[in-house]
């Protein structure tokens, strides 16, 4: 069968009218593990609705995990003046991918599948950089020394692994910085 469809694939890809339409591919995708070790694909996009997920050759449909939106100020140490509510602009979609899949690709990216038995695992945290009012902590997240999580995760890319476990803490950057601190001058801030 693949040998038929193979060279009519080919003829078709020349044919301007029949190419199929470009997709542009969201600003984020990833897989994690979800409950009872369920593979989940993610797709963080700014577009106003879910791309398609192809599974093992099957167009599927992703769905809303989160809309965009804004949560009002929750309770913070700092004083709310120094606070803002909890903005995120953008679309988040999932997919649950069945145990056995082979090969997963949103707009044409392959998705990385999790490994029957993972080898070289990964574990990190509290990779946030810290912006604090109440704790007079104001990191350079720009200086790799100060706030080390490029070269960190880095290194931990270069080692392939097969699986990766953040333990949480990956936000710190709780208040603005201060006027005048050119090293987090122009650093986002807030949930």
């Amino acid at each position: 069968m693949k040998r038929v469809l193979l060279p009519l694939l080919v003829a078709l890809s020349g044919c301007a009218e029949m190419q199929a339409p470009q997709v542009t591919a969201p600003a984020y995708q990833f897989v994690l593990l979800g409950p009872e070790g369920v593979p989940v694909a993610r797709a963080i996009t700014e577009a106003t609705s879910c791309p398609d997920i192809v599974i093992d050759g099957t167009v599927r449909a992703m769905t809303v995990r989160m809309p965009p939106e804004t949560i009002p100020l929750r309770p913070t140490r700092s004083d709310p003046s120094l606070s803002k509510p909890s903005a995120f602009p953008v679309l988040t979609c999932e997919a649950t991918l069945p145990l056995g899949t082979r090969a997963a690709s949103i707009a044409g990216r392959a998705l990385p599948l999790p490994k029957a038995n993972p080898q070289r695992i990964v574990v990190l945290g509290d990779t946030g950089c810290r912006i604090k009012v109440g704790d007079n902590v104001y990191q350079n997240c720009d200086d790799p020394v100060q706030w080390p999580f490029e070269p960190v995760a880095n290194a931990a890319a270069a080692t392939a692994p097969d699986l990766v476990i953040h333990v949480g803490d990956y936000h710190y950057r709780e208040n603005a910085c201060p006027v005048g601190d050119a090293g987090c001058v122009d650093s986002p801030w807030g949930y």
